[in-house]
């Protein structure tokens, strides 16, 4: 009898269904449906060049498994997408001179985590005009 053999697929099966891994490469059998309509809104400060901070808003992913959301952002369009913040809302308020870009994911309980939502990239033009001529 050869047992070698079997008793090492045997054990390869085992491992191979205890394995986890939320990094997937490809798709999960059931993803997490992510956020849509990302959109921003600068929030005014007394100097109309200079926002106080930008408010985040998306609608909802209609995942029944989503208990949370990871917004990501990043200084430059070449930059790395970076952790900004993890809320449990559709909206994130970001105090501050806000990052070039913003995404959006949503999580399970299980840190399994959506698609990105839409990029938005926060334009130099949604600054405040300046004071109006009379």
């Amino acid at each position: 009898m050869r047992r070698a053999p079997l008793t090492a697929f045997l054990t390869a099966a085992a491992l191979a269904a205890c394995y986890h891994n939320s990094g997937y490469t490809t798709a999960p059998p059931n993803p997490i449906l992510p956020p849509a309509n990302l959109t921003y809104e600068l929030v005014p400060s007394g100097d109309p060049t200079t926002p106080v901070g930008i408010l985040l808003r998306w609608d909802p992913s209609t995942d029944t498994r989503v208990n949370a959301y990871n917004v990501y952002s990043r200084p430059s369009a070449n930059a790395a997408w970076g952790l900004r913040a993890m809320t449990t809302s559709a909206s994130f308020y970001d105090l501050g001179i806000p990052d070039l870009q913003y995404q959006v994911t949503a999580t399970d309980v299980n840190g399994i985590e959506s698609v990105a939502s839409n990029a938005i990239t926060v334009s130099a033009s949604g600054a405040l005009p300046s004071r109006l001529a009379a």
